[in-house]
């Protein structure tokens, strides 16, 4: 018995001194890895998708409308610009589990005198640290070690191992490892596949577990390429405008009434990005059966988003546009 806790202790003794050389490291210079030269690199991908647009449209006034998923499938560009008689072009660069450290990186390869204005998808469950699963991987560096540890338990048994295969791999091939992870949010929703006289199995989205601030925190980094947003739309003469896709009813009611992050969310949105007005409402949809519109809690089905896409227009561009 002796032996074996002996063994054991001589394999465990050199693990925990690398977990501890590791973390000292991240501790110590995670400001330099969370550099926005380093985070770039990350999303060289994403950089490149979108370079098209200003060889596209040299002489066109472009309207960006960026965010997450709920953006990527929540407005209808073809109507859009239907509706705007040739005026302006939207162009719709939401990504998939999207964030605003992705779409600064976005927005600034392709700034230019045609972008005339930015319309930012406000998804409050992207601005935490929980939703860190659905992010780069270097994005777990901003977590400490009780954070990446209930991580580890509840939601990434290998969080570890990204984390120092992150710090590792940091100078030399960051961008051949998160190549990989171009599309991590790997349930992409197929939209127009799904009719609104179908039944469909909705896969439920509880927002008691999307937020777990108390657990991980906010990501003030998420806030931090928000408000660059917004420095670098002032800094080039582009309206921002920051809007709440809408949600089911269901998950509005959960969300302000049981939550309890809905005012200490748009506090900090204030306090980091500026005291700028959030346009358009979570309920967008008040009727009693407003699930027709959607395929799950927060994702328009077609016949959702052609609709939204009319309140869209009518209600937040246009109406800041007079």
């Amino acid at each position: 018995m002796k032996i074996f806790i002996k063994n054991g202790f001589v394999f465990v003794l050199p693990l925990i001194f690398i977990i501890l050389i590791f973390e000292i490291y991240i501790s110590v210079n995670k400001k330099k890895i969370l550099s926005e030269e380093k985070l770039k690199k990350a999303y060289t991908n994403s950089i490149e998708k979108y370079s098209w647009i200003n060889s596209s449209y040299e002489k066109s006034e472009i309207v960006l409308l960026s965010g997450s998923s709920t953006v990527k499938h929540g407005v209808n560009n073809e109507l859009l610009n239907n509706l705007a008689e040739g005026k302006v072009n939207f162009i719709n660069i939401g990504n998939l589990a999207g964030d605003p450290i992705e779409s600064y990186f976005i927005i600034n390869s392709i700034i230019n005198n045609n972008i005339y204005a930015v319309y930012y998808g406000i998804d409050p469950w992207i601005f935490t640290r929980n939703y860190y699963k659905h992010r780069k991987k270097i994005m777990y560096l901003d977590l400490n070690f009780v954070q990446s540890l209930k991580f580890s338990l509840k939601k990434d048994k290998n969080i570890f191992i990204k984390r120092y295969l992150e710090v590792f791999s940091f100078y030399n091939f960051l961008n051949k490892i998160n190549a990989k992870d171009k599309d991590l949010f790997t349930n992409e929703i197929d939209i127009d596949s799904i009719k609104t006289n179908l039944v469909v199995e909705r896969k439920i989205i509880d927002p008691l577990k999307q937020f777990n601030i108390s657990v991980y925190g906010w990501s003030d980094l998420q806030f931090k390429y928000l408000r660059k947003i917004h420095e670098l739309c002032q800094k080039n003469n582009i309206t921002f405008v920051p809007f709440y896709p809408p949600k089911m009813n269901s998950y509005s009611r959960i969300y302000f009434e049981e939550c309890n992050v809905s005012d200490e969310f748009e506090d900090k949105f204030s306090k980091e990005v500026g005291n700028i007005r959030i346009e358009g409402k979570f309920n967008q949809f008040l009727e009693q059966f407003d699930s027709l519109y959607f395929v799950d809690e927060v994702h328009l089905n077609v016949d959702g988003r052609n609709r939204y896409s009319y309140v869209f227009f009518n209600e937040i561009y246009s109406h800041r546009e007079k």
